[in-house]
């Protein structure tokens, strides 16, 4: 049997709640993770394997930070 998510959003409440609340907590998420500084430790939903690759964003924003400083 096929599930046709699409449909299912559209004729469900919950589904679409579900939707939203996760579109806030993403758009919150970034929110913080941008304002700190790029770190992956405010990010509530990233698994650790994800958090691990952002190790070398982090390390250009300090780099260019570093040279805005100076």
């Amino acid at each position: 049997m096929i599930v046709d998510d699409s449909r299912l959003a559209q004729k469900s409440e919950n589904v679409q709640k579900g939707i939203l609340e996760a579109i806030r907590k993403f758009n919150e998420d970034l929110s913080v993770y941008t304002t700190s500084g790029l770190d992956a430790n405010k990010l509530s939903n990233a698994t650790d394997s994800f958090k691990e690759d952002f190790s070398l964003e982090q390390a250009q924003f300090e780099a260019i930070k570093d040279y805005v400083k100076k």
